[in-house]
């Protein structure tokens, strides 16, 4: 988990206590505490019978809960299960055909269950299973397996559990003359008589599951609340039990990404989920998008040297006010912060608040930079973004569109247009006011947004018309 930067992870095969659950415990009961809700009286009594029934009982029949809520002359039982659904405390899926007939209401009792799939713990096994459980290694699960290890449960809740874990996305279905469940995984197994490769799914049937995970997720991201952001992770070759490095990927277009002195071979993901061409097509490629063209990610202290080192390009180069300009396109960042700050390091700091730069996420910053006409940084930097080929190449995302056009109209100003423009929108700008500082109050004024037409009718009819045309 990724939040305000900061990556958490869970190593699950070793103790608690080691497992760096902890620190995210601590994070997450930190944001709870700056929550909020006012809640029903009856709700919270249904939480509470709820939490006693989870010390003997691991799920109940849907009817059961329903009795349960008009007990306690609860009128709006799908709301009110929604929402402990929602805050974690039960797991609810009315429109599923399977899972609606029963509610989970201990998820760490689920958690358990599981973990006797997805561990790295080999159980004691009969021999005429250990075959299956090396399959299983490989991301194969067979039903007889399975069967053996849910041994107490029911074939009716087998069949739960499984479609719980599908719900999840930790297993996939296959379907052959034999029926095999699939652990969904492209991790690699240790090595053996064969190679991981050869169970591996059709890179069609990949890229179809990335692309659908990429669209949802960004709906996700794009209806959550300040902050949330969807990054995708692999974790590196580097890593061990005390130390986990998780490599940032947007496109799975390089056979190695860069790790310190040495670089970690992807040559097999990018198989499966990217776009494999040959030296031709890559000499005569297109230009390509900040995304494709800056992997990677910051140690602490490059990603701090970078930011320092473009903050001072923009203030060598009289540019703050223009930095402001183009920030104020930026959304979570308030108009009024940016106002109060004049140093472009406590400027670009502002946009890791809401996640939209950090050491493995600069595509904005190199944005910023080139829209701000700022490319002379480039030999300054490039030691610290090694993968980053140059603004050459740089195609700046269609979000900019509105502020690049406002930063062509105020390079065009001249410094009769700056007092003039100055006394019709009522502000008092100076010739030797730098025109960043005008073109800044007519943004905070909404001149380019809203009011975009009024102010275009207001520059023509005061003999302004190569002006106003820039903005239209």
């Amino acid at each position: 988990m990724v939040y305000q930067g900061e990556l958490f992870t869970i190593e699950n095969s070793v103790p608690f206590e080691k497992s760096g659950a902890s620190k995210i415990i601590r994070q997450i009961q930190k944001l709870v505490q700056t929550m909020v809700r006012i809640l029903p009286i009856k709700w919270l009594q249904i939480l509470q019978e709820m939490q006693q029934l989870r010390k003997d009982k691991l799920y109940l029949p849907t009817s059961e809960i329903n009795d349960l809520l008009v007990r306690c002359k609860i009128t709006n039982n799908k709301v009110l299960l929604e929402y402990l659904h929602d805050i974690g405390e039960i797991l609810f899926y009315p429109d599923d055909k399977i899972l609606k007939e029963k509610i989970v209401i201990d998820l760490m009792g689920v958690v358990d269950k599981f973990k006797t799939i997805i561990t790295v713990i080999d159980p004691k096994l009969k021999p005429s299973l250990k075959q299956l459980w090396r399959n299983l290694n490989r991301g194969k699960l067979d039903e007889k397996l399975l069967q053996h290890i849910w041994k107490d449960e029911s074939d009716e809740m087998i069949i739960f559990f499984v479609s719980l874990m599908q719900t999840f996305g930790l297993m996939c279905e296959k379907k052959s003359k034999k029926t095999t469940i699939v652990r969904t995984t492209i991790m690699n197994t240790e090595s053996g008589s064969s190679s991981p490769e050869d169970d591996d799914p059709q890179p069609s049937i990949c890229k179809k599951a990335l692309n659908f995970l990429e669209k949802e997720l960004q709906v996700l991201s794009q209806n959550g609340a300040r902050g949330v952001e969807v990054k995708m992770y692999i974790r590196c070759a580097c890593s061990n039990s005390e130390h986990t490095h998780m490599q940032v990927v947007r496109k799975f277009d390089q056979d190695v990404l860069p790790c310190r002195s040495r670089g970690m071979d992807v040559k097999r993901y990018r198989k499966l989920f990217g776009e494999i061409k040959d030296e031709q097509d890559t000499q005569t490629a297109a230009p390509l998008t900040t995304s494709s063209l800056v992997t990677g990610e910051l140690s602490d202290d490059n990603y701090r040297e970078l930011l320092s080192k473009v903050s001072s390009w923009f203030k060598e180069s009289e540019k703050v006010n223009l930095l402001k300009v183009i920030l104020c396109k930026c959304e979570h960042i308030s108009v009024v912060e940016i106002e109060r700050s004049n140093d472009p390091f406590e400027l670009f700091k502002l946009l890791e608040g809401p996640g939209i730069i950090s050491q493995s996420n600069f595509d904005v910053l190199i944005e910023i930079i080139a829209i701000g006409g700022m490319e002379g940084v480039y030999e300054r930097i490039k030691h610290l973004i090694p993968t980053f080929a140059g603004f050459e190449k740089l195609i700046i995302s269609e979000r900019w569109n509105d502020v690049r056009k406002v930063i062509r109209f105020g390079r065009k100003i001249s410094n009769a247009d700056k007092v003039k423009i100055g006394q019709l929108r009522g502000l008092k700008v100076k010739e030797s006011d730098d025109v960043w500082i005008l073109i800044f109050k007519l943004v905070m004024k909404d001149t380019f947004t809203k009011k975009s037409t009024e102010f275009v009718r207001l520059l023509k009819d005061n003999d302004m018309d190569s002006l106003a045309t820039l903005l239209e």
